[in-house]
């Protein structure tokens, strides 16, 4: 009776929290390529908590400016050069000095 007890209490706490469908998956790292004034891919679709790296591989300087209120920016991002953030929201952005380069962060 007594063993039947203890399974009873420890048991629950064993497998507590498990559930077979609901593992979280890895954090994954997605690359955007700056290239021919452009950012390649120009939207990404990606989860809460992944890292997203730009690329430099054009010919002239460029940066990644978050669009709407400017919450995040990378520095000068120089030919070769990379940046790297971790994505929280959804959020537009473009190159600060070629405005015309925009890009698109959907986070699922």
């Amino acid at each position: 009776m007594l063993n039947v007890w203890v399974w009873g209490l420890f048991l629950p706490l064993i497998f507590r929290g498990y559930n077979p469908g609901t593992e979280s998956k890895a954090p994954k790292i997605y690359t955007v390529e700056i290239r021919e004034m452009k950012f390649v891919p120009a939207e990404i679709r990606v989860n809460k908590g992944d890292t997203i790296v730009w690329v430099n591989r054009d010919m002239v300087a460029h940066n990644v400016t978050e669009e709407k209120s400017k919450a995040w920016a990378s520095p000068l991002l120089p030919v070769g050069k990379s940046w790297k953030m971790v994505a929280s929201k959804n959020s537009a952005y473009f190159c600060s000095l070629h405005p015309v380069m925009k890009g698109r962060i959907a986070v699922q």
